[in-house]
């Protein structure tokens, strides 16, 4: 995978649940919706 693909608002995602311990804590700190949380994390995997 080429560096200029890679979506750099799914670091954010990665950094927020790693710091929360959760993804419904990392929603609520990033004023996004669980759902919105979870397909972010499926696009990291």
């Amino acid at each position: 995978m080429h560096i200029s693909r890679v979506d750099l608002n799914l670091v954010a995602v990665l950094e927020s649940i790693c710091t929360e311990g959760g993804i419904t804590k990392a929603a609520d700190r990033l004023h996004l919706t669980q759902p919105a949380i979870s397909h972010a994390l499926s696009r990291l995997r």
